[in-house]
Order: structure tokens, then sequence, then C-alpha cells
């Protein structure tokens, strides 16, 4: 199956997974959730959208270890897209792929709480007024409801 930035996009948004960003197409890249140095092929499924600057910042490091230091740092990480991929890839075909997602989600998931803060969804708001992303499950919960922060319209997303 070929697949580029655009049906990522498509399927994900187009905001950077680890900052939050809206960019321009053109600053967008195809970001490998297991990176290809660490046993990772191009597929879908192992694919994420990410801006230019993130992903050479990545580099080939784990998931779970860029997103502990990108939500330290206060980054707009979309810890539900990630574990979204992560669930993707954890059904994958490819055997190393497999084990690499479910190694990854227990490593994500291990997380402390206090970091996690997710971001909106692409839609839906919840009761209270706050979207929230990844919390479908109970797994990623605010930890402060009024810290959330909504996406931004961007040159995508502007109507």
């Amino acid at each position: 199956m070929a697949f580029g930035v655009d049906q990522l996009i498509e399927r994900d948004g187009s905001s950077c997974v680890w900052c939050g960003r809206e960019m321009w197409r053109r600053d967008l890249t195809l970001e490998h959730v297991v990176p290809r140095s660490r046993g990772g092929h191009a597929t879908p499924e192992n694919a994420l959208v990410a801006c230019r600057a993130c992903n050479r910042r990545r580099g080939s490091r784990p998931v779970d270890a860029y997103v502990r230091d990108l939500l330290r740092e206060g980054s707009d990480v979309d810890v539900g897209a990630i574990r979204r991929s992560l669930e993707r890839l954890s059904q994958s075909g490819r055997r190393a792929h497999r084990d690499a997602a479910q190694r990854l989600l227990r490593r994500l998931e291990s997380l402390p709480s206090a970091l996690v803060l997710t971001r909106p969804d692409h839609g839906g708001e919840q009761e209270d007024g706050a979207e929230r992303d990844g919390d479908r499950d109970g797994m990623f919960q605010d930890v402060h409801a009024d810290t959330v922060t909504h996406r931004p319209e961007g040159p995508l997303n502007a109507g």
C-alpha cells in the first residue's frame, strides 16, 4: 500500500504529534514510530505526522523517552495519537513492530500521570466543556482540566 504524508494528515490531522503546532503541508514529515534504525519499516501503522524540527530532534530515540522529555519541557504532545498509533502497530503483521509497540505502550503507560496532560482531539466536547484526547478508556486523564489547551486554528484548519 502506497502512503505518504497526505494520507497521514487525513488520518491523524495536520498538527505535529510531538509539539502540537499546526504546520503548512510542506513543513510536515512522516515520522516513524519505531525508527528504521531500530527495526521499523515504512508502513502506515508505523507512521505519524511530525514537523521537520521535531522529527530531526527525536532522531531514533524511543517514543516514551522522547515523550517524557517533551512533557517535562511543557510541549503539547499528543499522547492520545501516539497511544493510538502504538495500538495500531501492536496489530502489525511484522513481529518486530508488534513487539516494539507492546513494549513502548507499557513504557508510555508508566509515565507519571502528572506529566501526561492530554490535548484535545479533532472533535467531541466533554460535558464539562474541556475537550480531551486519549482518555476514552481512562488511561490518560487530565490532572487539572483547566490546564488543557485547545488546538489553535492553523493554516490547514483555518476556515
